[in-house]
């Protein structure tokens, strides 16, 4: 017979009581094929015991693996598109009646755009009414509504 030495007072139990549920007595029958004799010692006093359960793994890669998988990020690729308009305006330059808060695309970007909403990732292929909502929230052109739902119909999705 060997002793176990042990801070769960539960182990004790399971060898000396008299009704047990089921899931104990399953394990009190596990039990029986191994002689050995349970002793209780508090985990306060068990210190060698305790040292021996921590787990020291190895420290920390200082350059973790990233949650999201690159293809999920779509921030640069908007930041892009943004550079992209602003440098087109450049050359073509907003007519007056831009609504506040939202950026004029020239139309050399509008069909780039128009391709990152509705085909990005992320994104879902989206109808003509969210395609065109999703891209009111930052960006204008003249008759952009008109020419948004002509780029969706004519979307082989």
């Amino acid at each position: 017979p060997f002793t176990v030495i042990t801070d769960h007072k539960n182990l004790q139990y399971l060898r000396e009581a008299r009704r047990l549920n089921p899931r104990q007595a399953r394990w009190a029958l596990f039990f029986t094929r191994f002689r050995f004799h349970v002793t209780y010692r508090a985990g306060a006093l068990n210190g060698k015991a305790d040292a021996l359960s921590r787990v020291f793994g190895p420290e920390e890669p200082s350059d973790p693996d990233p949650i999201l998988s690159p293809a999920l990020i779509v921030g640069p690729i908007v930041w892009d598109m943004d550079s992209e308009i602003r440098s087109a305006s450049l050359q073509e330059p907003g007519p007056e009646g831009c609504p506040e808060g939202r950026v004029f695309v020239p139309t050399s970007c509008r069909r780039g755009l128009m391709q990152l909403v509705h085909e990005g990732l992320g994104t879902g292929h989206p109808g003509e009414k969210r395609t065109v909502q999703l891209i009111q929230t930052r960006y204008w052109w003249p008759r952009m509504a008109e020419e948004i739902t002509r780029f969706i119909q004519e979307c082989p999705t």
